[in-house]
């Protein structure tokens, strides 16, 4: 506003025509607003004046003031979406972001928290995502994926002459995700993993839990009383050294991945083997060489174990050294073991850069830790997982190999090769 038009303006309030006032204003392109505002912060006229001539009541302060950091862009999104509940600012922050929408101006980040938190409605999103050429699903959280029944093995038929690896843990220790990037990385990544039709069904989870990797999705827990066992072969490349040449030849390691609920572990806690869940005894009954894979999170020192109408609360490391104890007890189990892993998973959620998964394994289960690495010596490895970068507003992950490749390799090296 020139100040020619300011003080003409101010003239006709002193003469008392609010209405010549205003429709001097509208010709000059002026709002009422913009006067009174201008009126106050050079002290001439009053807040009640201000009132009676914009017809509303006079903002505080701080709003004015976020209004005008608001109309400068210096007000971050989270604190947008902070303030657009409250009365005062919601008007506001409304007229901002459409005003955003419009000239095409939000990133991919203020869109989805807009999203997520009720500013942008679905018409808005799909309109928005169309004019930037993006997906509007890629804004949506994802729901987990749940595991249809129809491929729930209800026996344990486990291929002769593979190599059995089972994965050990507790409710929630993330052995389906484990799992899942595991083929991915074998599969999408390296080419190398064959899944075998011979489990129709363990090959049908297979392909279920890869594309979820791909496509960021977490997976439910498996359910109480399912074990899921999956066959395939992986296939490897080395350099076979002779005396006079050498050549590269491919070698062929075929496994049966064992993956059961964790509640049939505390199920079986402090109980004698002959009293586990049956179907976790028959896994037992096999004759293959087994790798005991045990995932340990991150951010989990105990768990809870239920027993009739009592909840108990034990360490992670008791309840994981009962269930190794009691199957390196029995015999025909013991003489099978060949390998043993522990796995830090959600190691995305480690608050100490810094640190070791060799100093996380030392603290949270060191009495664990020295055992297998006694007993198992050259064949014993720690690693730490994570299913990659984690987006929790959006409930889904963009994968990432770098953990999931140093256990690979670690398998690879320790497995037995098929004849």
């Amino acid at each position: 506003m020139t100040d020619e038009i300011f003080n003409r303006a101010l003239y006709l309030l002193r003469a008392g025509n609010r209405e010549n006032l205003k429709n001097y204003l509208t010709r000059e392109g002026e709002s009422l607003r913009t006067f009174a505002d201008r009126a106050i912060a050079e002290d001439k006229i009053k807040s009640t004046l201000w009132e009676q001539i914009v017809g509303e009541p006079m903002p505080d302060p701080q709003v004015k003031a976020f209004e005008q950091r608001l109309n400068t862009q210096q007000v971050s999104f989270e604190e947008l979406i902070l303030k657009h509940s409250q009365s005062d600012y919601g008007e506001m922050i409304n007229r901002y972001i459409h005003k955003q929408i419009d000239q095409s101006a939000l990133n991919q980040e203020e869109v989805t928290a807009f999203f997520q938190a009720g500013i942008m409605d679905e018409i808005q999103l799909d309109l928005y995502c169309e004019k930037k050429g993006w997906s509007s699903r890629d804004f949506v959280p994802k729901d987990n994926m749940s595991i249809p029944p129809s491929v729930w093995p209800t026996d344990l038929d486990l291929s002769f002459g593979h190599t059995d690896i089972l994965l050990v843990g507790a409710p929630g220790a993330g052995k389906t995700m484990f799992l899942s990037l595991f083929y991915h990385y074998a599969k999408r990544k390296l080419g190398n993993l064959d899944i075998l039709s011979e489990n129709p069904k363990g090959s049908k989870y297979s392909s279920i839990i890869i594309q979820a990797a791909e496509e960021g999705q977490f997976i439910d827990s498996t359910p109480k009383p399912v074990i899921l066992n999956t066959s395939c072969n992986l296939t490897e490349k080395i350099l076979d050294k002779g005396i006079f040449s050498s050549k590269v030849k491919e070698i062929e390691m075929p496994f049966n991945c064992i993956e059961i609920s964790g509640e049939n572990f505390s199920d079986s806690y402090g109980n004698p083997l002959d009293e586990w869940p049956e179907k976790l005894q028959n896994i037992f009954k096999s004759e293959n060489p087994l790798i005991l894979v045990v995932l340990l999170p991150l951010d989990e020192a105990t768990i809870t174990i239920s027993e009739l109408d009592h909840r108990i609360r034990i360490s992670t490391e008791d309840f994981l050294n009962y269930i190794i104890g009691s199957l390196q007890q029995v015999p025909e189990i013991n003489r099978r073991l060949v390998a043993a892993s522990i796995v830090i998973s959600k190691w995305d959620e480690l608050k100490e850069p810094d640190k070791t998964v060799e100093e996380v394994v030392a603290e949270r289960c060191p009495q664990m830790h020295q055992k297998l690495q006694r007993d198992f010596r050259d064949t014993y490895g720690l690693f730490p997982f994570s299913v990659g970068q984690v987006n929790k507003k959006l409930n889904s992950f963009q994968y990432q190999h770098d953990t999931i490749s140093e256990w690979y390799d670690w398998l690879i090296s320790i497995a037995p090769v098929s004849p």
